[in-house]
């Protein structure tokens, strides 16, 4: 029996529904001492100090340490739900979590309204419904003022859902990019997705019922199937596949000289799934087929030369080919070598003159120039190629269907290799150097006054030119000269030097000093190595001064003379100059500097100040231990 004692103020809680008055007396007597027994032990609740109103709901967070507006007031187990038997306190994402859930596994009994909740629509429709807590599996609640009671109905069912996937028939790959649409159930419009790489795509959520699926692609045939009736919480697989839409490729053979079609033209498509067909009386043909099963197609018909064409059909298209055939009339190759080596000329070109005027360049790799499908007639071929004179095949005739093969040669026309000796000690051009080309086939020729010679060689006859002189290095370059080109060669010859080196050194203990430079006449300064050497290599002959100097040190020269092939080593001493120690005096009481104050170094180093305070002495390094005191004194003012 639902009715409970609100509390000790004696408002009851209306009834879950109309009392069945039927009830037997005896039932009533039960009813009346359940009554009873509950009064009594509302009686005895009510004697113990119970929490009030929002207040006792803030203590209740707070002792928690939670912030009210995220906490909620939670029974887990049986008790009177406006105490803390069997209540905690938790956020309320975690409250909403378990409510979800509550159907099913029952971990809620009750939780308390929070006092902002009262007045809104939802706590007005909770309090209304004193008893829902155990229509959901949670006990009746007995409540005190507004601390209510409530547990959460069920969560509505889980939704469902339908994963379609879309393949190609032809090879069951995935299918990307097809148009799926589900419809049915409460669906007011059909829901369309487009699948992936995967030919994958779903609908979710999904309410119960029954459900039809659709799907399109551009170029292929439609397809379809029933989902069939979803309860909830269903995932239904669906597989379907599409099947292209062939294209039809209609081709038609021309006379390409006549522009008339011809009849019984074999026509071939590059395809083994296709077989060949001959055109009918209008020169035409058809095929119907998948995209990409054939690509080109080509046409052949006796006497004619064939015509290969591109087809370009789409999916569910439609498409003409026109291949045009061309009469076999005669042919002509002339081929293209070089006189002295019989070798095949790739560069040449050849012009066919007669009753068709042509011009083509040869093949690279045969040498040959071929004229095909050429009307009947006299006919000759002039052949040229740079670098070669040209030359011709002479006057030859030439009827229907026939291959007439004339050869020509060409003679290579020089290269002219111009070779400059030049002096590098002088800069200038070189005479009476001797110079020959490489790998010797030519003879030597020796350099006049302009120190220039000019070979006329044929190609890859040579590529180096050398030169020799009495006195000088000898020396070469290398050259590249094409047919009917030029070459410009130019070759330095040093003469044979002499090698200088100039040392410095410390006179005082005859150390190299290795922070030293030298100075050479025609040479910029240098720094010597750690031994205190410069070298110089390949020095002309002639009167030069080496100078020499370091930092801390006198500078110091040398002069000497070079002819011929000498080795030459000069050492130049450097001098270290003198230090000097200035001191000055000054008055503490005036800041002004001090006349007439003896200044020592120690023992007999003393001197007094003039007019400007100061003194100065002048050593000679390393000479003497200089005293590292300073005394100063004035007699007079008995200062020190």
């Amino acid at each position: 029996y639902q009715r409970r004692v609100r509390g000790s103020r004696g408002v009851r809680q209306t009834p879950r529904g109309p009392i069945n008055m039927s009830k037997t007396m005896a039932s009533q007597s039960i009813l009346l001492a359940f009554l009873s027994l509950a009064i009594l032990m509302t009686y005895a609740f009510c004697q113990t100090p119970v929490p009030t109103r929002c207040a006792d709901y803030s203590a209740s967070c707070a002792k928690c340490n939670m912030a009210p507006q995220n906490c909620r007031y939670v029974w887990t187990g049986e008790g009177f739900y406006n105490s803390s038997v069997n209540g905690t306190c938790l956020d309320q994402a975690v409250v909403d979590q378990l409510l979800w859930y509550n159907e099913y596994n029952l971990t809620v009994y009750a939780y308390a309204l929070k006092e902002s909740e009262v007045a809104t629509p939802k706590g007005q429709y909770l309090l209304s419904k004193r008893d829902s807590s155990q229509t959901y599996g949670a006990y009746a609640v007995l409540c005190y003022d507004r601390h209510l009671c409530y547990c959460a109905p069920p969560p509505p069912a889980p939704p469902n859902r339908v994963i379609v996937i879309i393949t190609y028939c032809i090879n069951g790959q995935p299918f990307n990019g097809a148009a799926v649409s589900l419809s049915g159930a409460n669906l007011t419009s059909s829901a369309t997705r487009n699948t992936n790489t995967t030919g994958f795509t779903e609908f979710y959520p999904l309410s119960s019922g029954s459900y039809f699926t659709s799907v399109t692609a551009a170029g292929y045939y439609p397809n379809s199937t029933a989902v069939g009736t979803l309860g909830y919480n269903t995932t239904v697989v669906v597989r379907l596949c599409l099947t292209e839409i062939p294209c039809r490729v209609n081709i038609i053979v021309y006379d390409i000289t006549t522009n008339l079609t011809l009849s019984g033209a074999l026509v071939t498509p590059n395809s083994a799934s296709l077989a060949p067909q001959t055109t009918d009386a209008n020169g035409a043909t058809s095929y119907t087929f998948l995209t990409g099963v054939a690509t080109q197609v080509t046409g052949t018909y006796p006497n004619y030369q064939s015509d290969t064409r591109a087809i370009d059909c789409s999916r569910n298209g439609t498409t003409t080919v026109r291949l045009y055939l061309r009469p076999i009339l005669s042919n002509i190759v002339i081929t293209v070598t070089d006189c002295r080596t019989g070798l095949i000329i790739p560069t040449a070109n050849v012009a066919l003159s007669g009753t068709t005027t042509l011009s083509r360049p040869v093949d690279s790799t045969s040498g040959q120039a071929a004229f095909n499908n050429v009307n009947r007639g006299p006919y000759s071929a002039l052949a040229t190629a740079a670098g070669y004179t040209s030359n011709t095949t002479g006057t030859f005739n030439l009827d229907f269907n026939q291959t007439v093969n004339r050869a020509v040669c060409l003679n290579e026309l020089p290269c002219i290799v111009t070779v400059t000796v030049y002096d590098t000690s002088t800069n200038g051009t070189l005479s009476g150097a001797q110079v020959s080309l490489l790998p010797g086939l030519l003879q030597t020729l020796n350099t006049p006054a302009n120190g220039q010679v000019t070979y006329s060689i044929l190609f890859d006859l040579a590529n180096a030119a050398q030169a020799t002189k009495v006195g000088y290095t000898t020396a070469s370059s290398t050259f590249s000269c094409s047919r009917n080109g030029t070459a410009n060669v130019i070759i330095w010859l040093s003469p044979v030097l002499n090698q200088v080196t100039i040392i410095v050194r410390d006179i005082r203990n005859d150390q190299p000093i290795p922070t030293a430079f030298v100075t050479l006449t025609g040479y910029t300064q240098r720094g010597v190595n750690a031994t205190g050497g410069v070298f110089y290599a390949s020095v002309a002959g002639g009167s030069y001064t080496a100078t020499a100097i370091a930092a801390g040190y006198s500078s110091n020269s040398t002069s000497f003379d070079v002819t011929f092939n000498q080795t030459i080593v000069r050492v130049i001493y450097l001098r270290e100059l003198p230090c000097q120690v200035f001191v000055t005096v000054y008055d503490t009481s005036t800041n002004g500097t001090l006349n007439a104050a003896t200044v020592s170094l120690g023992g007999s180093l003393t001197q007094v100040t003039g007019p400007s305070g100061q003194v100065t002495w002048t050593f000679n390094p390393y000479s003497a231990l200089i005293p590292c005191l300073l005394y100063t004194s004035d007699a007079a003012d008995d200062l020190t």
